[in-house]
């Protein structure tokens, strides 16, 4: 083998990596490294000739207490995690559980693709407690996860993972000295608590080899027994304090209402023949509270008699976007007040009639759970009923279908038999049942809902509308549009807006401003609308 020789700087770095040369390891070099070590020392000598680093320098380096390279791997895992790319998913991370032990923790999590992520983590504990007792230690421990959902990082997870480090103990009159190596597998989950922080619960089973050797006393120096031995058991238990960085971006959220027009410039040639209009004002509102209602319908599905909203599946991540997104719209677009939310669930009737009723209970309770942890909104204002089996819905679609048994089918459905021999008595009309099963009862599994939203009138606001009319009214079209950009949205200054753009000419603004304005229940955008399209119409 040919002679190895180093620089000066790079010994020391060796030193380091290859011996833990301290009184609490009993200067062992560490279990993998010994053939490194060996190579070391044959050509330890041949390169000492060729450069300016003395032996006794050499037993110095080696002598530097491993605490420094541990710290050192903790500070890579808070790189590790630091360093990531906004738009990847990564997280540092500390096991409070060690922590309680007195056990220096830091791990960090990478995502490596959709549903997989790697996570290591490292721990120490160098202290020395009172009467002569310690844990002292070190240990790594990589892992991969599987996460049930393409959102990683959140939810439910499996993992697999490898560990190993070295001890030296004295929790009784007996010092044990050794290593220890194994791997495990478990089961997790991971919630949530705001943009960048997160828990984790976590609890594995695996295998341990470790060896040690036994001394009588804590500071003996003198070995009695050398011990090899298996352990099968828990290898993990976590309960986790996260660090998220980066993550996905977020969705731009659905728009309930026509967004803010834009300003068109009109040329001043073409004012003397643009439409000249005359539009009814709308009364300044007498109650101070403003409260509106917005109803939908979301089609979130569900895995079979499974209850646990999955945004993976089917169309389910653009229905929740749906009414997150409206959610959204009301507060930040509009920005009112959410004043109350009531999420009706469905299910379609198929199965029996009990645990359908559970089924949609259940469902319905998944997608409060939901809208609750993604908007930060209070329990208390969403409210939440559901029925069981929705005969009703599957009438009237028999009805306005083609199959050619629907009155049999129907005089089944008003019967005063249960649901369950309802269904059974259906399913006898095979071809019929395959096609009802394919085409409606998909649509009946569904949970409808309805907002409510509040806006306060303030006094201020009020009398900036009054002044507003008034300045329509003179003709000081100018002076009102000044006044409506200090005012928040509502139902009368979207349609005082519309007024102001149609009159400057900023048509496409106008109308904008008018369909928002109907759609929030003023009577006169309808009017305004008509007239905004008939003069304008080439």
């Amino acid at each position: 083998m040919a002679n190895l020789c180093i620089d000066k700087s790079s010994f020391r770095i060796l030193s380091i990596a290859l011996r833990w040369d301290n009184p609490d390891f009993n200067g062992g070099v560490m279990p993998g490294w010994q053939h490194i070590a060996k190579f070391a020392n044959t050509n330890l000598k041949n390169c000492l000739a060729t450069t300016q680093i003395s032996y006794q320098e050499i037993v110095i380096n080696l002598n530097m207490k491993k605490q420094y390279l541990i710290i050192a791997l903790l500070a890579l895992v808070f790189l590790f995690g630091n360093n990531c790319a906004a738009e990847e998913r990564a997280a540092v991370k500390t096991n409070l559980l060690y922590d309680a032990l007195l056990n220096v923790n830091l791990g960090a999590e990478l995502k490596l693709a959709p549903h997989w992520s790697v996570d290591l983590s490292g721990n120490y504990n160098g202290w020395r407690l009172s009467n002569g007792r310690q844990w002292k230690h070190w240990m790594i421990q990589p892992e991969l996860r599987y996460w049930t959902s393409r959102e990683n990082m959140r939810g439910h997870f499996f993992a697999g993972h490898i560990f190993g480090g070295q001890f030296n103990t004295t929790l009784n009159k007996y010092r044990r000295q050794g290593w220890a190596a194994g791997a495990g597998i478990g089961y997790g989950y991971s919630w949530s608590m705001a943009d960048h922080w997160g828990l984790e619960a976590e609890i594995a089973l695996g295998y341990a080899r470790y060896s040690y050797d036994k001394f009588p006393c804590a500071d003996c120096g003198r070995k009695i027994a050398v011990r090899n031995k298996n352990y099968v058991g828990p290898t993990k238990a976590a309960i986790t304090l996260v660090y998220y960085f980066g993550g996905p971006k977020k969705e731009t959220p659905v728009i309930v209402l026509p967004e803010v027009p834009v300003i068109q410039p009109v040329e001043l040639s073409a004012i003397d023949t643009l439409p000249k209009f005359e539009f009814p004002l709308v009364d300044v509102p007498h109650s101070k509270i403003l409260t509106e209602n917005l109803a939908g319908t979301a089609r979130v599905q569900f895995k079979v008699n499974r209850t646990e909203i999955d945004s993976t599946l089917a169309d389910n991540k653009n229905e929740l976007a749906i009414i997150t997104g409206k959610l959204d719209s009301i507060r930040n677009n509009l920005g009112m007040d959410i004043h109350r939310i009531e999420l009706i669930g469905y299910a379609s009737p198929e199965g029996s009639y009990a645990n359908n009723d559970r089924l949609a209970s259940m469902r319905t309770v998944s997608l409060k759970s939901f809208i609750q942890s993604e908007m930060e909104l209070p329990d208390s204002i969403i409210y939440v009923s559901h029925i069981a089996e929705d005969w009703g819905g599957l009438r009237n679609a028999i009805q306005e279908s083609d199959i050619a048994d629907k009155y049999v089918l129907i005089e089944i459905m008003d019967s005063n038999r249960s649901p369950d021999t309802k269904e059974a008595l259906m399913k006898r009309h095979r071809a019929s049942w395959a096609w009802i099963s394919r085409e409606i009862l998909p649509s009946l599994r569904r949970t409808e809902y309805r907002i409510e939203y509040q806006h306060q009138y303030e006094e201020k606001e009020l009398q900036t509308l009054e002044e507003v009319n008034r300045c329509i009214t003179e003709g000081d079209i100018d002076e009102a549009a000044k006044l409506l950009v200090n005012i928040p949205s509502s139902p009368e200054a979207d349609y005082a807006r519309g007024v102001v753009a149609a009159l400057q000419h900023r048509y496409v603004e106008a109308e904008a401003w008018f369909n928002r304005a109907r759609s929030r229940g003023v009577e006169e955008a309808v009017q305004a609308l008509h007239d905004l399209k008939t003069k304008t119409a080439k």
